[in-house]
């Protein structure tokens, strides 16, 4: 969903066409009862190697 990714409410209502933010409100609603509980937090490492590359790129595709 877009508004998960940017959470901008006015760039949403421009890109769906929307005048009025109570007609978006919908939307909001929703990614919060999709994405309950859900982190924006992310997780950065840097592989030193090609092993660790190899290992950071295995957990990855598990996650």
């Amino acid at each position: 969903m877009l508004y998960h990714q940017t959470k901008d409410i006015l760039y949403i209502m421009n890109f769906l066409g929307y005048k009025s933010v109570k007609n978006i409100m919908c939307y909001i609603q929703l990614k919060q009862a999709l994405f309950r509980g859900d982190s924006d937090k992310f997780v950065r490492r840097v592989a030193k190697n090609a092993e660790e590359a190899k290992a950071l790129e295995n957990v990855n595709k598990h996650q």
